[in-house]
């Protein structure tokens, strides 16, 4: 037995909505203005390549050995491995 084609649609409500419904706290993709132009004073006229000091592999030996004979250094070390172990 073959069923008519209109008893084969269903009758019921989708329990979704439409995805073409706007929600009220959604964000437009497209803004209605464009960005303000940020003052010259903030716009870098020329790319900066100092980056500062140039630390090498030696200064930061010769740092870590003057800071391990350093006492208080040590005693902060040994309070913070403290602090952590408790914890």
């Amino acid at each position: 037995m073959v069923l008519p084609v209109s008893s084969l649609t269903p009758t019921a409500h989708p329990l979704r909505p439409p995805v073409t419904l706007k929600r009220p706290y959604e964000t437009p993709i497209l803004q209605p203005f464009p960005p303000p132009t940020p003052p010259p004073s903030l716009t870098p006229t020329a790319p900066t390549t100092n980056l500062g000091p140039v630390i090498s592999k030696d200064k930061v030996r010769e740092t870590l050995l003057a800071l391990v004979q350093d006492d208080q250094f040590i005693e902060m070390v040994y309070r913070a491995l403290q602090n952590t172990h408790q914890s």
